[in-house]
């Protein structure tokens, strides 16, 4: 990479990973820098609208999503995304409740932003944004407050269990 930073966030989307945002010691980054493994190079594409570390990054329907973080001075409920085949970032719906150090997770069509901190607590809050609709719903609550909470979905394949030898009978009259 050609910035250092701390506070970054990642993501892989289109075989590529994405080094979203973060923080240089000196300034929060609205910058973002891609690796392709194909060229074994880092590129810088097209910087965030805002600056933000600590924000939480994830991939929908070939979009990366950027929600919340810290800018410096306060925590963000704003959220951008990227086209990769226009190299461009838009502002979508604002989530309806400042966060930092949360995670962002997609699944089944939906964002989820769990947990993190706004400001001055952690937080046990769970939100969902529907892309089609543009807008956040509060989901169900964790039981604890958490902030720096990881996330990840796994997608069980449902294989019918192993087939059993079976037992043919047959008989013949005379």
């Amino acid at each position: 990479m050609s910035t250092r930073r701390r506070y970054v966030r990642v993501a892989t989307l289109d075989g590529c990973l994405y080094a979203v945002g973060g923080y240089d010691s000196s300034s929060h980054l609205a910058t973002v820098e891609k690796y392709d493994p194909q060229t074994n190079g880092w590129t810088s594409i097209a910087s965030m609208l805002s600056r933000r570390s600590s924000a939480g990054v994830a991939v929908l329907e070939g979009m990366l999503y950027v929600a919340g973080g810290n800018d410096g001075t306060s925590c963000l409920n704003s959220v951008e995304r990227y086209n990769p085949k226009t190299n461009t970032w838009e502002g979508v719906a604002a989530m309806n409740i400042r966060r930092s150090t949360h995670d962002l997770v997609a699944m089944d069509g939906w964002l989820y932003a769990v947990g993190g901190n706004d400001g001055s607590s952690s937080l046990n809050s769970i939100e969902k944004y529907n892309p089609r609709s543009n807008k956040w719903v509060a989901a169900s609550c964790m039981f604890t407050r958490r902030s720096s909470v990881g996330v990840a979905v796994l997608e069980l394949l449902n294989f019918p269990p192993p087939s059993s030898p079976t037992l043919s009978v047959s008989s013949t009259s005379l």
